[in-house]
C-alpha cells in the first residue's frame, strides 16, 4: 500500500504542474474560443487533481492506521571450539575405538528393534502355514509286511 501512496504522490506533483501550466495558458489566451478551450481543459485537469488528492488522503489514512509487524531475532554465533593439538597415541585410539564400538552396537540394536515386528509376524504366519500343512497331509500308507518278516 505504501508503494501506491508513493506512486500517487508522483502523479499528484505532475498533475499540479499541469494545472499550473493551463492557468498560465488561460492568462495568455487572446480569443474567446481559446479561453473556452483552455477553461474546459483546465476544469478537466482540476477535477482529476481533486480526485487524486481525495484518493491520496484516503490511502494516507489507511497507511497511517496500518499495522506494522517487526520481528527481530538475534543470531548467536556458535562458540569457537578450542584448538586441541592432534595427538595420536594409544589412549586417544582406545577412546575412539570404544566410541565406534558403541555406535555399531547402537546401530545393530536399532536395526534389530526395527526388524523385530516383521520377524514376529513372519514367524507366526510360518508356524500357522506349517500347522495347517501337517493337518492336511494324509498319513503315508505303511508298507505291507512280507511273509518272511516276523511281526513283533
Amino acid at each position: 500500500m505504501t508503494d501506491q501512496v508513493v506512486d500517487l504522490d508522483a502523479r499528484l506533483a505532475t498533475q499540479r504542474a499541469s494545472v499550473a501550466r493551463m492557468r498560465e495558458l488561460l492568462a495568455k489566451a487572446g480569443s474567446v474560443s481559446e479561453v473556452s478551450q483552455v477553461e474546459s481543459e483546465l476544469t478537466r485537469r482540476e477535477a482529476d487533481l481533486e480526485s487524486m488528492e481525495s484518493r491520496r488522503a484516503a490511502l494516507g489514512g489507511q497507511v497511517a492506521l496500518s499495522t506494522v509487524v517487526v520481528q527481530a531475532t538475534k543470531e548467536v554465533a556458535p562458540a569457537a571450539k578450542p584448538v586441541v593439538a592432534d595427538k595420536a597415541d594409544f589412549l586417544s585410539g582406545l577412546t575412539g575405538g570404544w566410541g565406534a564400538f558403541g555406535d555399531v552396537v547402537n546401530g545393530l540394536a536399532t536395526a534389530f528393534g526395527a526388524a523385530l515386528p516383521f520377524l514376529v509376524t513372519l514367524g507366526v504366519a510360518g508356524w500357522i502355514y506349517l500347522y495347517i500343512r501337517r493337518k492336511r497331509r494324509k498319513p503315508a500308507p505303511r508298507p505291507a509286511l512280507a511273509d518272511n518278516e516276523v511281526q513283533g
